[in-house]
């Protein structure tokens, strides 16, 4: 076995790069010191690949090395952002570790701040920015993976107001002011702020092997992590998967899990990867969990799909499901504790309301999740 990285120093997972600000102005602390740590049976080489076709992967010194099968975890890249002002001084766009390591710093003597990007990424960056006097403005383009329902989102804003953080959805079209930044315009208006936060998209980074690529520009695979280009797999930011409602998601919300699956089946295993789309995400006190494609099928699919929410307190589930059959195309609930619904969610996609709603899920207790299906049943005359 080989292991080609591209640096003996990696960076922290990119999903927990949030947890680096306010600890100290460089990244290098959460760096790894001494390269990975690697079994004696493997060979580890320190080079970018750039393709992996015809048995082989080339690198980026033009050295080719042969294989008989290949994981290929390239990850993501950002995509740079395109706004005007982006190079005015107080605009800081989030592409690295060390970005948001120092961002507290950068940002300490600013009483207002615009975070503008993908929406539970900016939740953690705004959450980790809000203090006593300073009002955050976050400016979500997008929910990557799970747009939350309006219930749900409407939990979310009330938590973040009594942080002294506002959200809104859009986008930012500029960034203005003489010299430093001091306003920008979001959905035509105008938001004074000494400070813009821009949290990039990311986009499948995919090196060429002669695979289908899936609409996100991922490397296309199948159940079993594989790809159509003979032996190679694909895990994490790279890998694109399609669901069993024929809608594909990036695998790069748990990119250990996709990478341990790939491993196994490289080997022999024949370990199926269970639902594409899912998401877990805390912020200003709350847990949310997600299964599936939810808004996506809405927006497809139109009248083939159907949504039910519940709300109670600060807590609240939306489930959409498929007329007529009552199967589950996806699972919401935040909450601010770990109850028995943030447990469930994972069971929950791809079953039915009839079976969430008396106990197929392993439990006949009544809960959010469960009074959310059984107000499905009761909407849905079919039943």
């Amino acid at each position: 076995m080989t292991i080609i990285e591209r640096t003996e120093r990696p960076d922290p997972p990119w999903e927990s790069w949030p947890d680096l600000i306010g600890r100290q102005s460089s990244a290098d602390r959460f760096t790894g010191r001494g390269g990975r740590s690697i079994d004696n049976s493997c060979s580890t080489l320190c080079a970018l690949a750039t393709s992996a076709s015809s048995l082989h992967v080339t690198t980026s010194t033009g050295v080719r090395y042969p294989y008989d099968r290949v994981i290929l975890c390239t990850g993501s890249s950002f995509v740079p952002p395109a706004l005007r002002g982006l190079r005015k001084p107080g605009v800081h766009v989030l592409g690295s570790a060390g970005a948001y390591a120092g961002l507290q710093e950068r940002c300490a003597s600013s009483d207002s701040v615009v975070v503008f990007g993908e929406g539970f990424r900016g939740l953690a960056v705004s959450e980790r920015l809000a203090s006593p006097g300073r009002t955050v403005h976050l400016v979500a383009s997008h929910w990557r993976h799970a747009a939350p329902s309006g219930p749900v989102l409407d939990i979310f804003r009330r938590s973040a107001r009594k942080n002294g953080v506002i959200i809104a959805e859009g986008s930012v079209s500029g960034a203005f002011g003489a010299g430093r930044v001091e306003a920008v315009v979001a959905n035509g208006d105008v938001i004074k702020c000494e400070a813009l936060i821009i949290v990039p998209e990311r986009a499948p980074r995919a090196i060429p092997t002669g695979a289908e690529l899936g609409p996100a520009g991922g490397l296309l695979v199948d159940g079993l992590l594989q790809t159509t280009a003979r032996g190679t797999l694909a895990a994490g930011g790279c890998a694109e998967m399609q669901n069993g409602f024929g809608v594909t998601a990036v695998l790069d919300e748990d990119p250990g899990m996709s990478g341990r699956i790939a491993g196994a089946n490289c080997t022999g295993g024949k370990i199926a990867a269970r639902n594409v789309s899912f998401l877990r995400a805390r912020a200003f006190g709350l847990k949310f969990a997600t299964e599936g494609i939810g808004q996506m099928a809405l927006n497809l699919w139109g009248s083939r799909f159907e949504s039910v929410s519940r709300s109670c307190g600060s807590s609240a589930c939306t489930i959409v499901y498929e007329r007529p059959t009552g199967r589950v195309s996806s699972v919401q609930v935040v909450g601010p504790t770990e109850e028995d619904s943030l447990a469930s969610v994972a069971n929950a996609a791809g079953a039915s309301l009839r079976s969430i709603a008396y106990g197929g899920l392993g439990s006949s207790d009544i809960s959010l999740l469960v009074d959310t299906a059984r107000l499905g049943l009761y909407n849905c005359r079919d039943y």
